[in-house]
């Protein structure tokens, strides 16, 4: 399977976001599923609310988007469960694999 460095090196547009499970105020926990920018924009919004506890190190979503040079566009998920240890490089590479998959189904 290619990578995505291999994939942009090709003209490809491949665009990645990660997603965790982020933890608030522990004396009334509330769990936000945030990408990084997603917490910077949620703390500049609301800077008087619970604080953010940080990342959980279980759970978690990967999303990748491949649009080719002939402007075909297929995505690709890959979510991890609450019980297991997030793995960012496993998540890339299963959600690179089931975009790939539906780019041949539309060949």
């Amino acid at each position: 399977m290619k990578t995505v460095a291999e994939l942009r090196a090709e003209g490809n547009k491949v665009k990645v976001i990660h997603r965790r499970w982020y933890l608030t105020d522990e004396l009334r926990p509330q769990y936000f599923l945030f990408s990084k920018y997603e917490l910077a924009e949620f703390c500049v919004n609301n800077p008087v609310g619970a604080p953010i506890l940080g990342p959980e190190s279980r759970g978690g979503i990967t999303y990748v988007e491949l649009t080719t040079p002939d402007n075909k566009t297929v995505t690709g998920v890959a979510q991890c469960s609450f019980g297991d240890n997030y793995n960012r490089r496993l998540g890339v590479n299963k959600s690179l694999g089931r975009a790939l998959a539906q780019l041949k189904e539309k060949k």
